[in-house]
């Protein structure tokens, strides 16, 4: 089993069931959202070496002054030896949008 954890920024929430897939190899068993919403959990049962896409849908709850990072960790739930981990920082200038698909990579456009 691979786990994907989004943890989103200060001031940033889940809108809850607006997590989608962008592909249709290794699909998502199941998600959780934690710590306040400020969290989600993608569950996969297997997991290849092909790219797997999906989106988040949040919402700003608080503008926030001190912006820090957040982070997406991917990592093999019976050996977490097996992981990676990637910074992401949101301003106006790297906000993906649904009606901007020029912006996803290739391989997670529909």
């Amino acid at each position: 089993m691979a786990l994907v954890e989004v943890t989103l920024p200060s001031g940033y929430v889940v809108d809850h069931d607006s997590i989608s897939e962008l592909t249709t190899v290794n699909l998502i068993d199941h998600f959780q959202i934690r710590y306040g919403d400020a969290s989600v959990v993608v569950y996969y049962k297997n997991m290849s070496n092909v790219s797997n896409c999906f989106t988040v849908t949040t919402y700003r709850r608080f503008k926030v002054t001190l912006k820090r990072p957040a982070y997406v960790v991917g990592y093999d739930y019976y050996d977490t030896n097996h992981n990676a981990i990637k910074a992401y920082e949101v301003d106006k200038h790297n906000i993906f949008s649904k009606s901007a698909k020029k912006k996803f990579p290739a391989e997670c456009q529909k």
